[in-house]
């Protein structure tokens, strides 16, 4: 994924949720204030869900966690640190200010 054109660009979004066990909708629901890198901890307090539905057509939605155990902290090892930072470069270079 490192050496493609195609899909290099999606290397740390894969890295990071390999190496810290975040679920999808986790991931990308995932904020710049839930990473703390400080602390070097990600903060899973919610999740984005995507719905499509026939009659109202498709759209994201913000939910908590469906129990306790899905907030928590998670520590970010210095591999986890890189590609987060490579993701916000990303975003940066692009014009994604959210």
């Amino acid at each position: 994924m490192k050496n493609s054109k195609s899909y290099n660009h999606w290397l740390p979004i894969f890295a990071t949720m390999l190496e810290t066990g975040m679920r999808v909708g986790e991931i990308i629901g995932l904020r710049w204030q839930d990473v703390d890198f400080d602390k070097k901890v990600i903060s899973v307090n919610h999740t984005l869900v995507y719905y499509n539905h026939a009659h109202n057509g498709c759209y994201f939605n913000i939910h908590t966690p469906k129990t306790k155990a899905g907030i928590r902290n998670i520590p970010m090892t210095d591999n986890v640190i890189e590609m987060i930072r490579l993701e916000k470069e990303w975003q940066e270079l692009l014009g994604i200010s959210c």
